[in-house]
């Protein structure tokens, strides 16, 4: 199992980072540790790369979202392959992120 990101600056303060390969116990915290090291207040998590996530993996993606939200920032996720979508959406994943936003 195996993870690669890459970064790119949109503006001053936004930053998306794109995701390719398995997002699971064994990589989220790759991905985690990348995420914290970020000091932009927008980020995009683009996930069009990503071919198979667990429950780890997503609960770790909307722990970071909620932290960045009482940091006053703002983490989204977006771009997902169909399969991805289909885990995520039987999780319950986007029912969780749509009341996070909400608030």
């Amino acid at each position: 199992m195996s993870i690669k990101m890459s970064d790119e600056q949109i503006g001053v303060n936004h930053t998306t980072v794109f995701v390719e390969g398995e997002l699971d116990i064994f990589t989220i915290e790759t991905l985690i540790e990348k995420i914290d090291r970020l000091s932009v207040t927008r980020c995009n998590v683009n996930l069009d790369g990503v071919t198979f996530i667990d429950s780890s993996g997503i609960g770790l993606l909307i722990r970071k979202v909620m932290d960045w939200k009482e940091e006053g920032r703002i983490l989204t996720i977006s771009d997902m392959q169909p399969v991805v979508y289909e885990v995520m959406e039987e999780m319950g994943a986007f029912i969780i992120l749509e009341e996070v936003y909400s608030q």
